[in-house]
């Protein structure tokens, strides 16, 4: 029995009931029967590391988003590239380091490895190649505030969170994009 007034009594009893049918929904659906299964999702696929043709083609559209969308002048717009650039590298290579920990658990896992320190080694890989791409963030976020005003911090995270919606919306679009 529920303690309590009955307004409480009821309010939680509502609760219950509203959560039972969002999950009996749920589970009704193909998705989600799959979504709960026993099944693993596939693994991450292999990380490649980008053409010479694509780091030169993404630099040149950081440097256009920084003239056109954030509006600085060339001047502004070479020390805030020389900025991203310097951490570039870092940031690729904390990627790797994510992607592999997140590609061994994976293996682990479809191996259905029975060992505790394995897998507590394993997370902590991943769970310590994420501080240090959070660090990096951080790092490169303090060297832009030291170039750019505040306003034009936000003008620029407000367009790179643009830009990487659209590269996710669109991961394989090629070329300029059709007209109306």
């Amino acid at each position: 029995m529920l303690e309590g007034d009955p307004v409480t009594q009821r309010c939680v009893v509502s609760r219950v009931g509203v959560m039972c049918s969002v999950l009996c929904a749920l589970l009704a659906t193909d998705n989600a029967r799959a979504e709960f299964s026993n099944e693993l999702p596939p693994p991450p696929p292999p990380l490649r590391e980008p053409a010479l043709e694509q780091l030169e083609k993404m630099r040149e559209m950081r440097g256009r988003l920084l003239r056109e969308g954030v509006k600085l002048d060339e001047a502004g717009a070479k020390a805030v590239e020389k900025v991203l650039e310097s951490f570039d590298v870092e940031q690729r290579q904390a990627r790797k380091e994510v992607h592999q920990a997140r590609t061994r658990l994976h293996q682990m896992l479809g191996q259905d490895v029975d060992d505790s320190v394995a897998y507590q080694e394993a997370i902590e890989r991943l769970r310590a190649a994420h501080e240090t791409m959070h660090r990096i963030k951080e790092r490169r976020f303090d060297a832009l505030l030291g170039v750019l005003s505040p306003k034009k911090t936000a003008r620029l995270l407000v367009m790179l969170g643009k830009l990487h919606h659209e590269r996710r919306r669109h991961p394989r679009r090629r070329g300029p994009r059709p007209g109306p």
